[in-house]
């Protein structure tokens, strides 16, 4: 495959063809933005079955509809939960029914537009920084991963810990352990094996 123009962000190569159980399994353990259909940029809605069947939905009218206002109709797949729990058990991404509705309201509060105003100078700041470093940098190429996690926990310190205690290096260095082992896709998830039995 030909690489892209220079002038063109990097990018996951999108699924033209069906990919089947194995080139599915191959590709979502490379980069899971790969499986991915190229459809799926031009049409609402892309259905398919690889082992289980699946629906991706692109529409925002349908999206509030699964995702807020007919939530009990649509849980949450065996392989999310699977992939998810390991990090973050069952935090508002994960929780459904009663339970996701207790959560959303308890975090309601905290995105109002006064508090989300308080924030904005902090934001402002982790951003300068960022385009600082940017501009500093004598590289051709920038990691902006790197970059936005750095910016990210900027922003999380001075939010959560007025001393800046978080080690960024140690916690950026997590998330990608757990992205490389727990938060893989699994053959078993594709071929839709039940949540119970365990993972190799």
């Amino acid at each position: 495959m030909s690489k892209p123009p220079p002038d063109l962000p990097a990018r996951a190569p999108l699924a033209n063809t069906p990919l089947g159980v194995f080139g599915t399994f191959k590709a979502a353990r490379q980069n899971l933005l790969s499986i991915i259909p190229e459809i799926a940029t031009r049409q609402p809605i892309v259905s398919g079955k690889v082992g289980i069947r699946w629906h991706m939905l692109m529409d925002p009218d349908e999206l509030r509809r699964v995702l807020l206002e007919k939530l009990e109709d649509y849980p949450k797949s065996n392989a999310t939960k699977s992939l998810m729990r390991p990090a973050i058990g069952h935090s508002m991404f994960l929780a459904e029914g009663a339970e996701w509705r207790w959560q959303r309201r308890a975090a309601t509060p905290v995105f109002t537009h006064r508090n989300i105003a308080n924030l904005a100078p902090l934001l402002s700041m982790a951003t300068e920084l960022a385009v600082q470093r940017f501009e500093r940098s004598i590289r051709r190429v920038i990691d902006a991963y790197d970059e936005m996690i750095t910016t990210t926990f900027e922003v999380i310190s001075d939010v959560n810990f007025s001393s800046g205690s978080f080690d960024r290096d140690q916690v950026h260095h997590a998330i990608d352990q757990y992205i490389n082992e727990a938060g893989r896709v699994s053959i078993m998830d594709i071929l839709g094996f039940p949540d119970w039995v365990p993972r190799p």
